[in-house]
């Protein structure tokens, strides 16, 4: 399990130039270089195409702002600012629309000859909907949630309050703007327990996760949004 400061993120720009993507995490070393997995926020100022990405499957859901929706086959859906994200082939052509101003979204890329997965956005008092959610495992209690995956990337957004994070006797705090990577069984909890029934509470995280698919191949390198 392990760490990742904010500082760690990169922004780059969509490869399609139409704009610009924070990298929150990823299995790649460095800028450029190939990666199977990635974890992204990206602004949506206007109405913009997507780019293209061979060979992936990405995850998105609307993480600031009124909202958002794709067009997607000729028809446009609303795209969820809480609860489990909206799936697509980076093969797709889809376009974003944002609803008002300062949308930002979240997205999830996965290389599909590497990985399964999905992603959740959800608050700590709403966990309890983490049980069940398309592969992955979990369960939940009265505090918080356990997740097990492989992969499991969880970001803190905003202005979350500290959360315990434990996986393999391991446990770290987790801070608003941070986000840890971490596999097996992962188990998320509010530092003070008061903060698991607070209706009040704003928390908001990134919950994201993948296993292995059954014929694993070389990574190939893939630019932003």
């Amino acid at each position: 399990m392990r760490m990742l400061e904010p500082e760690t993120s990169r922004e780059m720009p969509w490869a399609n130039g139409r704009g610009k993507t924070i990298e929150i995490a990823t299995d790649s070393s460095q800028l450029g270089d190939a990666w199977t997995w990635r974890l992204s926020i990206a602004d949506l100022p206007q109405r913009a195409e997507f780019s293209r990405f061979p060979a992936i499957d990405r995850h998105i859901a609307c993480l600031d702002g009124e909202g958002m929706r794709l067009q997607r086959t000729g028809r446009w859906i609303d795209v969820p600012t809480m609860g489990d994200a909206i799936s697509f082939t980076g093969e797709e052509s889809i376009t974003g629309e944002p609803i008002g101003l300062g949308v930002r979204d979240v997205n999830w890329f996965l290389r599909r000859d590497r990985w399964t997965g999905g992603m959740r956005v959800t608050g700590m008092t709403s966990m309890t909907g983490m049980t069940g959610m398309t592969g992955m495992t979990g369960m939940t209690s009265k505090h918080g949630a356990t997740i097990h995956a492989a992969l499991v990337v969880i970001h803190a957004v905003g202005h979350a309050k500290p959360l315990r994070v434990a996986s393999d006797q391991q446990t770290l705090m987790l801070h608003a703007g941070c986000t840890i990577v971490a596999s097996g069984s992962v188990t998320i909890e509010p530092h003070d327990q008061h903060d698991a029934h607070d209706a009040h509470d704003h928390t908001k995280l990134i919950i994201a996760w993948a296993n292995p698919t059954s014929i694993p191949s070389p990574a190939t390198s893939q630019s932003a949004e």
